[in-house]
Order: C-alpha cells, then sequence, then structure tokens
C-alpha cells in the first residue's frame, strides 16, 4: 500500500499540467522536486481522508495520522538522499515555511520538529480547491474589482481616446502573440481613473483587477 501511494505521488507530480494550481504553486515559488513532494504529501489529506489512515499506518501509530517530515523521509527517501538536506526543509527559513505554503503546528515541546505536524494553510487549501478569496489577513488592504463592475466610460478627450486604445491594442496583439506581456504603468491625480484604467487592461486579458494598497 504504501509502494502504490509513493507511485501515486509520483505519477501525480509527472501528469500535472500548467494549469493547475499545484503546478502553478512550483512554477511560481521554483520548488524543487522534494519541495514540491513534501507539499503534495500535506495536500493529499487535506482532499482525500484515506490519506490519513494510511499516514498513521506509515507512522505505526494509530493518533498521528498527519503528515510530518519523518513520514516525508520515510516514504520518499532513498540510500543516496541527502538527509541534512531533508531535515532543512521545515525549516524557519526554508521556502515552504517562509512563504507560508505549509504549516508546522507544535503538539508537544518535547518532540522534535521532524515529528510535529505539518499543516496546509487555509487560503493554500482554497486556492488548490478552486475557491476564490482574498485571506482575511490581507482584506482591509486590497479591493477586488470583477469585470461585471466595468460599466463607467471613460471620461476622455478624443485625443486621449485615441491614445488610450491604441496601448490597448498594443497590448491586445502582444497577448495573442504569447510574448510576456508588459508593466502597464497608469499615473495622474487623485480621481483621474486610474483604477478604472488598470480594470479595463485587466478585462481585456480576460482577468479581474486586484487593486492593493502597497504602503499599508
Amino acid at each position: 500500500a504504501v509502494e502504490q501511494k509513493r507511485q501515486k505521488f509520483y505519477a501525480s507530480h509527472n501528469t500535472f499540467d500548467s494549469t493547475t494550481p499545484l503546478a502553478f504553486l512550483k512554477q511560481q515559488y521554483r520548488l524543487n522536486d522534494a519541495q514540491y513532494l513534501l507539499l503534495l504529501l500535506v495536500v493529499a489529506p487535506a482532499f482525500d481522508p484515506s490519506f490519513a489512515r494510511l499516514y498513521a499506518f506509515i507512522h505505526n501509530h494509530f493518533e498521528r495520522d498527519y503528515p510530518t517530515l519523518s513520514l516525508y523521509i520515510e516514504i520518499f527517501s532513498t540510500p543516496n538522499s541527502n538527509k541534512a538536506y531533508l531535515e532543512r526543509l521545515i525549516a524557519p527559513g526554508s521556502i515552504l515555511i517562509s512563504e507560508g505554503l505549509i504549516e508546522l503546528r507544535t503538539i508537544s515541546s518535547i518532540l522534535p520538529p521532524n515529528v510535529q505536524p505539518l499543516c496546509l494553510p487555509m487560503r493554500i487549501q482554497s486556492f488548490i480547491g478552486g475557491i476564490d478569496m482574498i485571506d482575511s489577513s490581507l482584506s482591509a488592504y486590497t479591493e477586488l474589482r470583477t469585470r461585471a463592475s466595468l460599466k463607467t466610460p471613460t471620461m476622455l478627450t478624443e485625443k486621449q481616446h485615441h491614445e488610450w486604445y491604441s496601448r490597448i491594442e498594443k497590448i491586445r496583439a502582444i497577448s495573442k502573440s504569447g510574448r510576456a506581456l508588459p508593466l502597464c504603468y497608469i499615473t495622474g491625480p487623485a480621481g483621474a481613473g486610474k483604477r478604472r484604467f488598470a480594470q479595463e487592461v485587466a478585462a481585456l486579458l480576460n482577468r479581474e483587477l486586484l487593486c492593493v494598497d502597497i504602503k499599508a
């Protein structure tokens, strides 16, 4: 059963296409195979309860039905694995921990970190599950503008209208060509409609607009 689950993990790793949330996380954070497999180990029981029973079986302890680093090492390490590197996968400065992709939960002060539970943050679980949400810790500093709210016409002179939409057409052409999109920098005084113009660019790319107060 352990070997079957191991093969299932590897098969999943090799068959995710670039449009899946997990593949996006792997690419966005440049996770190597070891980091990605540890992430998968933590993700699995959040979506399939049968993994919890398997984890308890491998731990040989019915109460330890959660992912741990020791479980990861038990399943995925080989005689040639760098054990010191694997131990650092959940160190405070490691990318999985520091970027909040997984969390290390302390259930006992006498247990070493490698047998403490690894958990999936709700925002990551929601993202992988396809649920669009703004994390509660960010909601005070963000505003999501949907394409459905793009109804107010822009207030432009004829010259401004021509200049703006000529740039829109350039972005459209770049988008269709598959080339990397340019950075769009829109400046102007308060009330000039900068967010409205940014929303129009986002709509052109079939995206919503997320406004973030960077200073806050």
